[in-house]
Formats: C-alpha cells, sequence, structure tokens
C-alpha cells in the first residue's frame, strides 16, 4: 500500500474515534440531565458559593 491509502486510513480512524467519544460524552450528559439528583448538587453548590 502506498503511503496516502495509509493517511487515509490513520485519518478516518482519528474521526472514527472522536465521533464515539462525543457521542458517549453527551450520552453521560443526558443521563446526568435528567437526574434530579444532579439539579439538587447543582442547587447546592450555586448555594455554596453564593454564601462563600
Amino acid at each position: 500500500m502506498n503511503e496516502s491509502k495509509w493517511a487515509r486510513y490513520e485519518a478516518e480512524a482519528h474521526r472514527a474515534a472522536a465521533m464515539v467519544f462525543w457521542a458517549d460524552f453527551f450520552k453521560i450528559l443526558g443521563i446526568l440531565l435528567t437526574s434530579w439528583q444532579t439539579y439538587v448538587f447543582a442547587f447546592v453548590v450555586w448555594g455554596l458559593i453564593k454564601i462563600f
């Protein structure tokens, strides 16, 4: 195989890895945003910031 073909394969692998990373990131973010514990935690942190 020539060099440009390998470079194309490598670029495609990097793109696929980035897509998987962002898909997992937004999936976890969605789970956190639908959980009421996250809102309670954010409210507590906000309250502590206002106090101190």
